[in-house]
């Protein structure tokens, strides 16, 4: 088993990539947060 920690930046929502990668075949589980950072 391998857990990955993505920390993305851009104009679509990160439930859009969740949703993609949820469709691959070896992937399990797939869990989205949402995190404002001091910049925005």
């Amino acid at each position: 088993m391998v857990a990955v920690t993505m920390h993305v930046h851009g104009k679509r929502p990160v439930s859009e990539l969740a949703s993609a990668l949820t469709e691959l075949g070896l992937v399990d589980a797939v869990v989205a947060a949402s995190r404002q950072s001091a910049d925005d």
